[in-house]
């Protein structure tokens, strides 16, 4: 895949920040969410690095 690679930098432990934190799953099932976020990562020009403070 061509483009521009990112770089993500997540405090907590998991992928989503406060959005996965607040999403109500009655209107996203917890099973879409974690379908997404598994293609999400599988793309090549994305990095995640999780546990990561920029204080």
């Amino acid at each position: 895949m061509a483009g521009i690679e990112a770089h993500i930098f997540e405090k907590g432990d998991q992928l989503g920040g406060k959005l996965a934190q607040t999403i109500p799953w009655e209107r996203l099932s917890k099973a879409v969410w974690e379908i997404e976020v598994q293609r999400f990562l599988k793309q090549e020009v994305i990095h995640v690095n999780l546990g990561v403070s920029m204080t």
